[in-house]
């Protein structure tokens, strides 16, 4: 089998500068892989498998396994800008190379559509008080936002990128965390061994939720090194969502058990159960506290009886004697001269 040269870079490539590394080529990637449909999908996958989601997320990663070493391979030959029309253009000619290029840009044009609406449900659901109106003038701002960014150069975008993926990132591990301590283990246990329909079609219902990584390596002409940055970033992003995404699946099914296949705006509950806990941890806390202190009290006044009500000796007298009073005459006058 011949090896497939990869083409050399054209004019335009030449003048691209090349400032992303492996960690902007990652968080890149995983800002656009974790999207809506990571609020959506717990729910499908609980309804499918039940407590044995895991197996799905195992059966989908190493099913995304698979593509991700071809794009890995690939990324690491061209270096062009395009990402996935690019390869097929370096391999079977610019017609097949347009074609992908033209579906690729279809495929993204429709996921920013389907995810803007969901945003703008997501945005409306917090502020009630926007309206349609608002809703929609929302949404052509952030839109704007995000075009000015681009055209400034990827330089800006790479950062941007990078603050977006930690704002992204950061509710949700603090949603994993909070929920590992106030979750019930006891939901996670099997009901019995799903069969390998119910895990297949959950697993393909997971696909939609790891997809992404075919449009973050457009800008491969502006990467450095792409030989060992774009193999680099690929394994460390699809790694840290399939942790991710695992995680947040046991959570969800920890706190809400059962009734998690048919909450579709499942982090709702969970934020309730979450506060709820809290709630119940400080009070228990409180009346630990109180007790201790009581008995305390009990035990000094046993030990000592010359303690007041309070439990406080007041200073400079002894216990049952009276301090004595004060003169009440008036000082002398001065006499005046």
């Amino acid at each position: 089998m011949t090896e497939v040269a990869a083409p050399t870079a054209s004019s335009g490539e030449r003048g691209l500068a090349r400032v992303i590394g492996v960690w902007g080529l990652a968080a890149g990637i995983v800002n656009v892989t974790v999207g809506g449909g990571i609020f959506r999908l717990p729910a499908g996958v609980a309804a499918a498998v039940g407590p044995a989601a895991p197996l799905a997320y195992l059966a989908c990663t190493l099913a995304m396994g698979l593509i991700v070493l071809c794009f890995a391979e690939a990324g690491s030959r061209v270096s062009m800008t395009g990402g996935p029309y690019a390869y097929i253009e370096t391999a079977f000619g610019p017609f097949v190379g347009f074609v992908s290029g033209v579906l690729l840009w279809v495929c993204i044009t429709l996921a920013l559509s389907a995810v803007t609406t969901f945003f703008g449900d997501s945005l409306l659901a917090l502020v009630p008080g926007l309206g349609a109106t608002g809703r929609r003038v929302a949404l052509v701002v952030v839109l704007a936002v995000l075009a000015a960014a681009n055209m400034r150069g990827v330089g800006g975008v790479t950062r941007f990128n990078a603050l977006a993926t930690v704002a992204k990132l950061l509710p949700l591990v603090l949603l994993v965390l909070a929920g590992l301590i106030a979750m019930n283990w006891s939901n996670l246990a099997w009901h019995g061994v799903p069969s390998a329909g119910s895990v297949s079609r959950a697993s393909v219902l997971l696909i939609f939720a790891f997809l992404g990584i075919e449009s973050a390596l457009v800008p491969s002409g502006e990467v450095q090194d792409p030989a060992r940055t774009v193999p680099r970033a690929i394994f460390l992003a699809m790694a840290a969502v399939a942790v991710l995404y695992a995680t947040i699946q046991l959570v969800a099914q920890g706190l809400l058990g059962d009734a998690l296949a048919n909450l579709l705006l499942w982090t709702r509950e969970i934020r309730t159960q979450i506060v709820r806990h809290a709630r119940m941890y400080f009070i228990n806390e409180d009346m630990e506290l109180l007790a201790k202190a009581q008995a305390a009290q009990k035990r000094s006044r046993s030990l000592n009886p010359s303690f007041s009500s309070v439990g406080v000796l007041m200073p400079g007298r002894k216990p049952g004697v009276k301090g004595k009073k004060r003169s009440a005459k008036p000082a002398a006058k001065a006499k005046t001269a």
